[in-house]
């Protein structure tokens, strides 16, 4: 009888021990308002910090921070798996200050606005990224950045170049992901929309890096000779799967050069399916990318708005690979296949 209650005791003890182990790794929830006080605050819904630089400084890995509404004007560095919440892309805004302090080197230096590095899954959802005036003669500008990071971006706006016009070497995105360091990442750009960048508008790169762009609106600065826009890279030996996106306004017409919606260079295979480009001067080009696989697009060369006299103009081009290319749709002008 003794031996019974001392192991019923016993087993009382450890599922109590293991319940309070499963309430302390939940996941705490932080509060960031522009009514907030760093100082006072204590990251709670009623007494909110009010950067979310700080509420990043207090949260553990797996936590979320709730982001208010209003206009936060700072440079945002995650290197731990969060989960940043705003109210909205029209409600929370981050806006580039006018210094960024923290950048870092892929093949030049890049100064990011929100920048998560390191880090398996980080979440940003629901805001927006705004470059504001921000300007740099001699690094290239992205408003949301993964370097050596995986994890979701979310119904978010991104848009990051007063000036599209690039300075020097300054090649400009609007989202970049890069992981090449042997540590392989998943990155999912969903739902979101990409206006006024410098050079491209996402970014997907590096051998390491498993990319999904999934129903987001991308916009490019139509015809125009000061920079060959491209809507969405894949590259570097990346992998990705791009699929149910609208992708406008890609013209260049300086001659020699073609802007392109969708461009896969030095690839794995590359899923492309399902998405709508239109006025894209090459809307899908492909080299060097073999099992590619370019699929159901609709490509549409619209007269009202296109210009047919504009040189290198292709439905979809490939190159250097074995691809295949099936049931895509192309109405208008260009070239074809």
């Amino acid at each position: 009888m003794n031996k019974m209650i001392i192991r019923t005791t016993r087993l009382f003890a450890f599922l109590l021990a293991l319940s309070l182990s499963f309430a302390s790794a939940k996941a705490a929830d932080w509060y960031v308002k522009t009514t907030g006080n760093n100082a006072t605050g204590t990251g709670s819904a009623a007494s909110p910090y009010r950067t979310i630089t700080f509420a990043i400084s207090k949260a553990a890995p797996g936590d979320v921070i709730h982001i208010g509404t209003g206009t936060f004007t700072e440079q945002v560095e995650i290197a731990k798996n969060l989960t940043l919440i705003g109210e909205g892309p029209a409600a929370t805004i981050i806006a580039a200050p006018a210094t960024l302090p923290v950048s870092f080197y892929r093949d030049i230096q890049y100064l990011p606005l929100v920048y998560a590095h390191d880090a398996a899954n980080v979440v940003i959802k629901n805001l927006s990224a705004d470059g504001n005036t921000f300007e740099s003669a001699t690094a290239a500008f992205a408003g949301i950045a993964y370097s050596q990071a995986g994890g979701l971006v979310d119904n978010v706006k991104i848009s990051t170049a007063p000036n599209p016009v690039p300075y020097s070497n300054q090649l400009g995105y609007g989202f970049l992901a890069n992981a090449d360091n042997n540590t392989a990442r998943n990155i999912t750009l969903s739902n979101s929309t990409i206006i006024s960048y410098q050079r491209f508008a996402a970014g997907f790169l590096g051998k390491d890096l498993t990319g999904t762009a999934d129903g987001n609106t991308i916009l490019g600065a139509g015809k125009t000779d000061a920079v060959t826009q491209n809507g969405i890279l894949v590259s570097l030996q990346a992998a990705a799967t791009v699929k149910n996106n609208t992708i406008k306004n890609f013209m260049y017409t300086g001659g020699n050069l073609t802007a392109i919606g969708i461009y896969a260079i030095d690839a794995k295979p590359v899923t492309i399916t399902g998405n709508q480009l239109t006025d894209c001067q090459t809307a899908i080009f492909c080299i060097n990318s073999t099992g590619t696989q370019i699929t159901q697009n609709r490509i549409v060369f619209n007269a009202a708005t296109y210009d047919d006299n504009i040189d290198y103009s292709w439905g979809v081009l490939v190159e250097k690979g074995n691809y295949t290319v099936s049931q895509n749709e192309i109405d208008g002008g260009g070239e074809g296949t």
